[in-house]
């Protein structure tokens, strides 16, 4: 499905405060570095984001602000690059089904 996503479709919004689909998959990539036991990124958040009111929502914040001034494509390749690491951490070999 993310992959048939046009530019508008990446940055629609979505029911996250301040997240459009693009940021909802950078936070799934997010979780599976910290599943991964990856550092977190060097960053720091800029000071205007209204939507971000608590020490979670910074914690949570961090790794999607990071990679946003990435192309769709390059969110969407490295949750690609991701989601086979956790079906071989997990011990799963194949994708779950849809059904």
């Amino acid at each position: 499905m993310l992959a048939d996503l046009n530019n508008r479709e990446w940055h629609l919004p979505t029911g996250c405060p301040g997240w459009d689909v693009q940021d909802n998959v950078a936070h799934i990539s997010s979780i599976e570095h910290w599943a991964n036991d990856d550092p977190a990124p060097d960053h720091t958040l800029p000071p205007d984001l209204a939507h971000v009111q608590s020490e979670t929502d910074r914690f949570m914040e961090l790794p999607v602000d990071c990679p946003r001034h990435w192309t769709p494509k390059a969110v969407f390749d490295e949750f690609c690059e991701l989601f086979p690491q956790r079906l071989t951490t997990s011990g799963r070999t194949t994708r779950p089904s849809t059904k």
